[in-house]
């Protein structure tokens, strides 16, 4: 995507490094936080995934390194320095966790004091992971080729901790998430149900008759074993993607639109007077049936921004926030209230990472990690 030119004048304003500045600062609605940078934080050219499954206990990962917290985000340490390019986190607790990679999955038994170089499936790489327990777990994989593209994975399954995988169904999901004893798959437009290890599939929901855009891919979040939220990706013109949320919290037996892209309002009938976001989307996370973030954003904007959506309700009603001068790239939240974003600062040729927290729900942001 390209960023406006005058974002490389704003980041000079926002980062300490190079351009003289006092610190970071983040931008809630006009005022601004500053954090002063600090000697011997570790430095990370780019974060794209974090996780925190608990208030203290979190990691972020980007290219080449893996860093963690134990202390809600006020220090980090680097716990991995490699060639692993981390995309995403799947974290059981503060011990068990996986770091999917652009060509290869990591592990972890001990927090991070040690990451390993667990297995891929044969000709695939791993895009996305969702483990059950330390052994079982879930994996959508494509050939390497294919990483990145709108196109159905294969459905994979590992019971030695992502040591070894086997194929269970091919052309199955872009996205998995467990509910109970059930798997539910993202899978273009439509939402799938198994229950019988992915064998089978019925269809929760199917929104492909979409008459303005063609719905290309969807990812699922299962906070609980009935609630379901689902994000439906199309494609993009003019600055802007087509997109909507939706949300179940009867296993799928009824769904409702919930946030959607601002050149879809009004187009279809369906989603007239549902809550707009920004023109693309960014990462959300769903952390109960009732309560979920949804981050936005705007490149061609100036300054650039985050938009943040929360609810409390299941989506029937939305806090909207903006935070300016960033980009997001990860979302975690360890609860209702606490949450932490992983961002980009700063033009085409000199973007910075930044890790941003709250303790509101997403009303206030402040940096927690300056780079």
């Amino acid at each position: 995507m390209k960023t406006c030119i005058a974002l490389i004048a704003l980041a000079c304003g926002l980062l300490a490094a190079g351009c003289g500045s006092s610190g970071l600062q983040v931008a809630n609605s006009g005022a601004t936080t500053p954090v002063t940078q600090h000697s011997g934080v570790p430095q990370v050219p780019g974060l794209d995934a974090i996780a925190f499954p608990t208030q203290s206990d979190g990691w972020a990962g980007g290219r080449g390194a893996i860093i963690a917290t134990t202390d809600g985000g006020a220090n980090w340490a680097e716990q991995y320095s490699g060639g692993a390019n981390i995309s995403a986190f799947d974290f059981l607790d503060s011990v068990h966790g996986w770091a999917v990679a652009s060509s290869s999955l990591l592990r972890t038994d001990n927090g991070g004091g040690t990451w390993t170089e667990a297995g891929e499936p044969d000709g695939l790489v791993l895009t996305s992971v969702e483990f059950t327990s330390a052994e079982q777990g879930w994996g959508v994989a494509l050939p390497a080729g294919k990483v990145g593209a709108p196109v159905l994975g294969t459905l994979v399954k590992s019971g030695d901790g992502g040591a070894t995988w086997s194929v269970v169904k091919q052309d199955a999901a872009n996205s998995i998430c467990v509910s109970g004893d059930a798997l539910i798959a993202g899978a273009g437009g439509k939402v799938l149900r198994s229950s019988d290890g992915g064998e089978t599939w019925s269809t929760l929901v199917d929104k492909g008759g979409n008459p303005i855009t063609t719905w290309f891919t969807a990812t699922v979040q299962c906070p609980d074993p009935s609630s379901i939220w689902v994000l439906f990706l199309g494609g993009a013109a003019a600055g802007s993607q087509g997109y909507a949320a939706y949300t179940t919290s009867n296993t799928g037996a009824d769904w409702k639109p919930v946030v959607v892209s601002p050149i879809l309002t009004g187009s279809v009938p369906e989603l007239k007077g549902v809550t707009s976001l920004d023109s693309y989307p960014g990462p959300f996370d769903a952390v109960t049936g009732s309560d979920a973030v949804f981050t936005g954003q705007c490149p061609a904007c100036n300054p650039q921004r985050v938009t943040v959506l929360a609810t409390q309700d299941g989506g029937s009603s939305w806090a909207r926030r903006e935070v300016n001068g960033f980009y997001p790239t990860g979302l975690s939240f360890a609860d209702p209230d606490h949450g932490w974003m992983t961002t980009l600062i700063g033009g085409t040729g000199g973007r910075r990472s930044a890790i941003l927290a709250t303790a509101d729900g997403g009303g206030t942001w402040h940096p927690v990690y300056p780079s």
